[in-house]
């Protein structure tokens, strides 16, 4: 974690893929953040990949354990191709980004994205909150 971030900023690292998970999570109860605004920056931060993106997609899901979320692909020349958030809707908020920290070639990585996208799936599919 770096010590400039935020509390409970995190990233997963992928080293070998040269990848990085970064995560942020917000308690929509103890703080001065709201869902809506959240929901918001998301969409921004995503749409600030426009400028290189071919295309973005979104999709809402919703979790076996209520929890609610929409997933964003960026596919084209973008250093993130996979972000998404996940919410109870009331208390917790988490978002995601998977950036590359290496300029990509879409055909050599796509393995590799297909990857972590699986792994990135699997978290959304079985977060809960405590």
């Amino acid at each position: 974690m770096d010590k400039k971030a935020e509390p409970f900023w995190y990233n997963i690292e992928y080293p070998q893929y040269r990848a990085t998970l970064h995560l942020s999570y917000k308690n929509l109860m103890n703080s001065e953040a709201k869902l809506i605004d959240m929901v918001n920056d998301q969409r921004t931060l995503v749409y600030k990949h426009s400028v290189k993106a071919d295309e973005i997609t979104e999709g809402a899901f919703k979790t076996p354990n209520g929890n609610t979320g929409i997933v964003y692909e960026l596919f084209g020349n973008t250093a993130t191709w996979y972000q998404f958030y996940v919410t109870d809707n009331h208390k917790h908020f988490v978002r995601a980004a998977l950036y590359f920290n290496t300029q990509t070639d879409a055909d050599s990585v796509a393995p590799v994205f297909n990857f972590l996208k699986a792994d990135a799936e699997h978290l959304i599919k079985t977060l809960n909150w405590k």
